[in-house]
């Protein structure tokens, strides 16, 4: 008996370990519309319109909207239509255009993206990895979703309150997309089936800015 309660505890915290990444927080996120620093700083940046209500939910165009304003580059011209249900008078057409050319998000299969369905945590933690460049890290951890959200939780892109069982919320993706920006990118290249991190961030990229941290 006492040999089956022993294995009982070792097999729940073998369990708990492995599960921790996934935990779900329950705890209610509040918003504070004056001091919420990241919401500021990317609305200065331009990548955020105004907005008075953080926790109105966000659908998947809007998370792709938001999310291809902060890849670096000089995406013009027409584009390519890649969903049947984002037809290029859409107001999502060229964000959805830049992120799936760079294979960031795809469809359901059935070429249609979806884009008044609300969008799952995990499907923007997805996007936001793949930003970075960090697919091959994540697929090396074990792909979607669990490869996808140890990735963001390494990069420290998830609020440490934020309920991922809930439709995503647009303070909480604010404030994704702010981490995102000062994560590390992955280089590309891989050698001996390793992936290389890199000092630069979407950040430094984009606007040429640095953050250390230290003190002053």
């Amino acid at each position: 008996m006492k040999k089956i309660v022993i294995s009982l505890i070792l097999v729940c915290t073998l369990l708990i370990t492995v599960l921790s990444p996934l935990h779900i927080f329950a705890n209610e996120v509040s918003y504070n519309d004056a001091d919420m620093e990241e919401y500021k700083t990317l609305a200065a940046l331009g990548f955020v319109d105004e907005l008075s209500d953080f926790s109105q939910i966000v659908t998947r165009g809007e998370a792709v909207k938001l999310i291809s304003r902060i890849i670096p580059g000089d995406f013009t011209g027409a584009g390519k239509q890649y969903f049947k249900d984002i037809p290029p008078e859409s107001e999502f057409f060229t964000s959805a255009w830049i992120l799936a050319e760079m294979n960031i998000i795809s469809g359901n299969g059935e070429g249609l993206f979806e884009p008044e369905r609300a969008i799952t945590p995990l499907e923007a933690v997805k996007m936001l990895v793949s930003c970075l460049g960090a697919d091959y890290e994540a697929l090396q951890k074990g792909g979607y979703p669990y490869g996808y959200l140890v990735s963001a939780q390494d990069k420290r892109i998830i609020p440490s309150n934020m309920n991922l069982s809930e439709e995503l919320k647009i303070g909480d993706l604010i404030r994704m997309i702010y981490q995102t920006l000062h994560a590390d990118i992955n280089m590309s290249t891989v050698f001996d089936g390793k992936y290389t991190r890199g000092k630069e961030s979407l950040m430094s990229k984009r606007f040429s800015i640095f953050c250390e941290k230290g003190i002053m």
